[in-house]
């Protein structure tokens, strides 16, 4: 009768045993491919920052020539230039034209020198 008992016990535990390793090699499994979705989802992460940055790049490296003489133009029609006071050369104006000039004209032309 002990040995029946005991062969039972040890075909229970042997039996538990079993089951316990398939259960592991299934999450082994599981695990694997868990590991490998999350290795891919990084790699696939990097991708999408290249797509965005590298294009990014590119084009202020190609089109930078482009939009510093377009913004040059662009300050030149707005009448900005280098963006320093423009002077203006008054020693070829006749004299008598400038007497002519009211003097509320006459302070706006030095206002606007200044």
């Amino acid at each position: 009768m002990i040995n029946e008992v005991g062969r039972s016990l040890e075909e229970e535990v042997r039996k538990q045993l079993q089951e316990n390793q398939e259960k592991l090699d299934e999450m082994y499994r599981l695990l694997q491919k868990i590991n490998r979705h999350l290795v891919w989802q990084q790699v696939m992460g990097w991708v999408k920052v290249l797509l965005i940055v590298v294009p990014l790049l590119l084009a202020y490296w190609y089109l930078a020539p482009y939009l510093t003489s377009a913004f040059s133009v662009y300050k030149n029609l707005l009448g900005g230039g280098s963006g320093t006071s423009q002077t203006i050369d008054l020693s070829n104006v006749d004299p008598q034209l400038l007497q002519r000039l009211s003097p509320e004209m006459l302070e706006q032309l030095q206002k606007s020198l200044k």
